[in-house]
């Protein structure tokens, strides 16, 4: 199978079963981890390899050409400096959103009627296993586990999972023109009227255990409400939900449209 590689505004990414995946090179040095000797510049790559092990990727002797969208953004986080947040929002608004519309391959692509009843079975079956969280009854949530495994969903670690839900909200602003940041805001306020927490209160305990526990002052601020969210399984089950619930209502408001 070959895969169309396209260029949009000087950056080579291509996209494969539904990811896409950026040059790496460019992205380094969209992001600042460059040097500059003699009027040259050169990819600090081993700074990059070093990041790119922190986060269990592939190092320097298997450096892969390109990256996949998850590892761009957790590879974003490192890089703090204004240049690296103007590259990020053009890969998120302009880039990757062009990719997919060009740069990818698909063996059969559904119709929307399809999309939407695909969509909407993963909704009834969300909706079983967050009644199952809100009730604690023994019985139902042996239902929820049976659910599960029917749909076959494969248990996923925090940090990938994190990951994936920031990936799929931004998708989901992307495709229907909402604001990230606003979108990202109800949907957490959903979660804390549905779970009946406050993750301002959470963000807060957590970064004061994690200076207490030694981490640096960087690392205490990269932790957000999706961090805390990604810690607690039961919160990571019901966001999902939210998430899958509010993906549906905005394709089908986009068919009746």
């Amino acid at each position: 199978m070959n895969l169309q590689v396209i260029n949009v505004s000087g950056i080579d990414g291509y996209e494969k079963d539904g990811v896409v995946y950026l040059k790496l090179e460019t992205v380094a040095r969209g992001l600042g981890f460059v040097d500059t000797r003699d009027g040259v510049e050169y990819v600090r790559w081993a700074r990059v390899d070093k990041y790119l092990a922190e986060l269990n990727f592939a190092t320097c002797g298997e450096r892969p050409e390109y990256i996949p969208e998850n590892v761009f953004y957790r590879l974003a986080m490192k890089a703090k400096n204004e240049a690296a947040e103007a590259f990020q929002a053009k890969i998120a608004d302009e880039v990757i959103p062009s990719i997919r519309k060009t740069g990818g391959y698909q063996a059969k692509p559904m119709t929307a009627a399809q999309m939407f009843a695909m969509q909407a079975q993963v909704n009834l079956e969300q909706e079983q296993r967050l009644s199952a969280l809100e009730s604690g009854q023994k019985q139902i949530h042996s239902a929820m586990q049976s659910a599960i495994s029917a749909l076959s969903m494969p248990t996923v670690s925090r940090d990938h999972w994190q990951d994936a839900t920031r990936s799929k909200i931004r998708q989901l602003c992307m495709e229907f023109s909402l604001n990230f940041q606003t979108e990202t805001g109800s949907l957490y306020r959903k979660l804390e009227e549905t779970a009946g927490c406050n993750l301002d209160v959470r963000l807060k305990h957590l970064r004061e255990r994690m200076r207490a526990g030694g981490a640096k002052y960087s690392e205490c601020q990269a932790a957000n409400k999706l961090t805390v969210v990604a810690q607690d399984q039961r919160l990571r089950e019901i966001f999902s939900g939210i998430v899958q619930r509010r993906s549906a209502q905005l394709m089908a408001s986009k068919l009746s449209a």
